[in-house]
């Protein structure tokens, strides 16, 4: 029987967010800042410079926006672990989708500035809900995202203006 010399895991992170940091080197932390830089980075430096931000189907959209911390902890998780196979993929998320009007309020309430939003139609292909299904990584290895948007947001603002 084959044996693999090589144990990979995969792992899709879901509109993670904030404080960019890394315990695992360069390399993790050049993975992890890749998948922040969409939402909460652009939104935060348009608003402040009084740029517009784009928001499409009309404000209308659920994300599942993700702490870094979270991100790192199931990452964390499953690099201790030992499971069984030579391949898997996990989901990695808040395993909540939230309104994207309130990821953007929570936004304009912790930087004392209101979004000039551009409301748009849905662009081609987008979905308008989205969120992280993580019970294969919770019976893998016991991950429960802890922080919630309302607790993530002010930290990523007070950490960006820092």
């Amino acid at each position: 029987m084959h044996q693999p010399t090589h144990l990979i895991l995969g792992a899709r992170h879901f509109q993670g967010k904030i404080p960019f940091r890394s315990h695992f080197g360069n390399l993790f932390t050049r993975c992890v800042f890749a998948a922040l830089v969409g939402g909460g980075f652009a939104f935060t430096e348009n608003i402040l410079k009084g740029k517009p931000i784009q928001v499409f189907n009309h404000g209308r959209m659920q994300r599942d926006f993700t702490f870094v911390d979270d991100i790192i902890d199931g990452v964390s998780r499953l690099i201790a672990a030992d499971l069984p196979g030579a391949c898997e993929v996990f989901n990695i998320g808040h395993n909540s989708p939230e309104d994207l009007l309130h990821f953007i309020a929570l936004l304009e309430k912790e930087l004392g500035k209101e979004a000039h939003k551009h409301l748009l139609p849905m662009q081609p292909g987008d979905v308008p809900a989205t969120y992280a299904d993580i019970t294969r990584l919770n019976q893998a290895v016991g991950f429960k995202p802890t922080t919630p948007i309302a607790v993530g947001i002010p930290r990523f603002v007070e950490w960006y203006l820092a």
